[in-house]
């Protein structure tokens, strides 16, 4: 760990502030590291015009592109370590001598980025899911930053994955980063909301008027619904026999938004299966995303119901991992992604749709439910 070019004396105070700058630019003895050494070395006179008619100037673009290579990749990490710190991409910018927007489009291996998180590229097949403190409703309508949302998610995701893991469902949870963040495998998602529903509540008492807000259903119901924030994600239809999908309104604000005489349920449209974005979506695959999604509900609902809570209903997404083209579990899954109830307290983020309880007391769901998830046998 060491830096010959420059010196203490030539370095900014903020740079100096770092640990690690008096090895690296001063006098001080390094630590003492277990793993070998990272070392590049690559020598050239300082005149480049010494090597006309001793060697061709291809042969060191060819071997100095070896070392550029090399270079960038252990940037990469080390811009991926300082993210999971928490530290900025105005910092890693300055670190840079650049601006914080270059240091981004030069160095982010940002895969997605939605409303509460982003995902990020940690190679070998894996990306790192990064929660925010965004909290939203009514498709992004309705927004707030909640410190200390993203870690109560990240530890509800993770203790939930586990969980599933546990009981052979399949998911895209590799390990957990930090306290915001944590490894998953790369999936290219299925554009599709996946819905379990054991109790009528939300949108699907919007369709079913007569039923008792809290009633329990005959069976579990399967849902599937439309990721499209601007039409607020119709429910869908899959008819193989007609080679048909359906849209349907799904609940009252997709009605309103539509027009006064619209109600849940109405028919929105429909098109030829093989020429929708669902194209690619068949008997089998819808039959394996209800196996998994009917499945890992049970599992969570399980272990709920041993710490008294009572899951009302939950939505999931999964992808196909894209180095094995397994069908996974992926996404999060977190007080967002399900109503949970005790008594007659929701403990989800229903209370911040509607506005039923403060920020400080969502806040404080949020926490209470990932430190229950810890107890997730």
């Amino acid at each position: 760990m060491s830096h010959e070019a420059t010196t203490t004396d030539s370095q900014p105070d903020w740079v100096m502030g770092l640990q690690g700058a008096d090895v690296l630019y001063g006098d001080a003895a390094p630590p003492e590291f277990t793993s070998a050494p990272w070392t590049v070395h690559f020598s050239l006179p300082s005149d480049l015009s010494e090597l006309d008619g001793v060697a061709d100037p291809l042969l060191f673009v060819h071997a100095g592109s070896a070392h550029v290579r090399a270079i960038e990749s252990k940037m990469d990490e080390l811009v991926t370590m300082a993210r999971a710190q928490g530290r900025s991409w105005t910092e890693i910018g300055r670190a840079l001598g650049v601006t914080k927007q270059t240091a981004w489009a030069r160095l982010s291996r940002i895969v997605a980025e939605g409303k509460t998180k982003v995902i990020e590229d940690a190679g070998n097949g894996e990306v790192v899911v990064r929660s925010k403190d965004d909290i939203t409703a009514g498709d992004g309508a309705k927004h707030d930053v909640l410190q200390g949302k993203a870690a109560a998610s990240t530890r509800t995701t993770a203790n939930v994955f586990r969980l599933l893991e546990r009981h052979g469902i399949p998911t895209h949870f590799v390990e957990g980063v930090d306290d915001v963040a944590f490894r998953a495998r790369q999936v290219k998602m299925i554009p599709l909301e996946l819905v379990a529903r054991r109790y009528a509540s939300g949108s699907f008492r919007d369709r079913f008027p007569e039923l008792t807000d809290g009633a329990r259903l005959d069976e579990l119901a399967f849902e599937v619904f439309e990721k499209d924030d601007a039409h607020h994600d119709p429910l869908l239809e899959f008819d193989f026999d007609d080679g048909v999908l359906r849209r349907y309104v799904p609940n009252a604000k997709a009605a309103a938004a539509i027009g006064a005489e619209a109600k849940p349920g109405d028919l929105i449209g429909e098109e030829v299966l093989g020429e929708s974005r669902y194209s690619d979506v068949t008997p089998d695959l819808l039959a394996k995303l209800r196996v998994l999604t009917v499945s890992s509900f049970e599992a969570i609902e399980s272990a709920w119901k041993q710490q008294g809570g009572t899951y009302i209903d939950f939505k999931i997404e999964c992808g196909f991992d894209c180095e094995t083209g397994e069908l996974l579990v992926a996404d999060v899954i977190d007080s967002d992604s399900g109503r949970l109830r005790f008594g007659d307290v929701d403990m989800s983020k229903q209370s911040y749709r509607d506005g039923a309880a403060t920020l400080p007391e969502v806040k404080k769901k949020f926490e209470e439910v990932a430190a229950l998830t810890d107890r997730f046998e």
